[in-house]
C-alpha cells in the first residue's frame, strides 16, 4: 500500500535534516525525498516506517494522522459489551 507523507518535510527541517542528510541516511534518494514532500509521490509503508526510524518519529507522525491501535478498539468493544441493553456482560 502507498501513503501520502504531508508531514515529512516539517519533521525533516524541526530535525535540522537537509533532504540530502535525509536521503543518505535512509537509503533514498534526495528526488524521491522531495517527491514525497512535495506529495507528486505517495511511498510505500516500508519506506515511510524506514523514515519515519531515521528522523525518530512514529509513521503516523510523518503521515500526519492517527492511527487507532487495536487495543484501543478492543477496549471500545469491551465497554460496549458490558452496557448491552443495559445488562452489564461480565468479561
Amino acid at each position: 500500500m502507498s501513503v501520502s507523507l504531508p508531514r515529512l518535510r516539517g519533521i525533516r527541517e524541526q530535525q535540522g535534516m537537509t533532504r540530502s542528510q535525509l536521503a543518505k541516511a535512509a537509503g533514498y534518494s534526495k528526488r524521491t525525498i522531495y517527491r514525497a514532500e512535495s506529495r507528486t509521490q505517495t511511498v510505500s509503508e516500508r519506506t515511510a516506517a524506514e523514515l519515519a526510524t531515521v528522523l525518530g518519529v512514529t509513521i503516523e507522525d510523518i503521515m500526519g494522522r492517527k492511527i487507532k491501535s487495536p487495543l484501543t478498539q478492543i477496549q471500545r468493544l469491551k465497554k460496549s459489551l458490558l452496557n448491552y441493553k443495559g445488562c452489564p456482560i461480565w468479561i
